[in-house]
Formats: structure tokens, C-alpha cells, sequence
């Protein structure tokens, strides 16, 4: 899955930022080897770094679990279309064959029937 591959490329980014942090607090705490200006300066923007991996980190997690979710709902629902299609209602089918053909704004009673059926075209055009 691509998430996998992105999780370890985001993880190695921060654990690098991390390392960096570590280095910039070494070399001001005990080598002082730079002055607190300094310091101040690439610790706010390496904190500022780490925070910019972390909120991207958190947007594709939340991207993956939408992808998961809605996956599982039409795991769940495509098999069982013709049984909800089945139990609708007249009204809900009426706004379902509104919804599915923009051009038409009515039904005719074969519509309310048989479940509306996908044009070649509206397919082949969502591949």
C-alpha cells in the first residue's frame, strides 16, 4: 500500500529532525560551541520543521483512514445494492434518479422499478 512507503519516509525525515534538535541542544548546552542567539534562531526553526513533518504525517494518516472507511462502507453496500434498492422509498428513489442523471428532471415508472443503470460512457469516463 502506499501509506506504508510514505510512513517510513516521514518517519526517517523526523527522526533526522530529532537527531538535529539533539545536535543544535549539544552544541549550545555543553560544548558552547555557538551563542544563545544562535541557538534560539535554528532551534525555533528546526522545532518549526518538525512541526510542518508532523502535521503532514497526521494529514496523510487521516487521508488513509478516510480511503479505509470508505472502502469498507462499499464493501459493505455494493453487495446489498439490489436488496436497498428494494427497500427504498419512492421519494428516495425519485431524488436518486434525479441525482444519477442531471439532464432528466423526472422520472418515468421504469426509473422507479429497476435500479438506474450506469451509461458505457459515465463509466469508462470514471476509470
Amino acid at each position: 500500500m502506499r501509506g506504508e512507503g510514505t510512513n517510513g519516509r516521514v518517519g526517517a525525515a523526523l527522526q533526522a529532525i530529532q537527531e538535529k534538535l539533539d545536535r543544535l541542544d549539544e552544541a549550545f548546552l555543553f560544548a558552547k560551541t555557538i551563542d544563545l542567539a544562535s541557538y534560539e534562531r535554528q532551534r525555533d526553526k528546526t522545532r518549526e520543521e518538525l512541526t510542518l513533518v508532523q502535521i503532514d504525517r497526521h494529514a496523510e494518516s487521516l487521508d488513509e483512514l478516510d480511503l479505509e472507511g470508505i472502502l469498507a462502507f462499499a464493501e459493505r453496500v455494493l453487495p446489498r445494492a439490489s436488496e436497498l434498492w428494494v427497500q427504498t422509498s419512492l421519494n428516495q428513489k425519485q431524488r436518486r434518479s434525479r441525482c444519477s442523471s442531471p439532464k432528466a428532471s423526472h422520472s418515468t415508472e421504469i426509473d422507479l422499478i429497476e435500479p438506474p443503470q450506469l451509461r458505457r460512457s459515465s463509466v469508462l469516463g470514471a476509470v
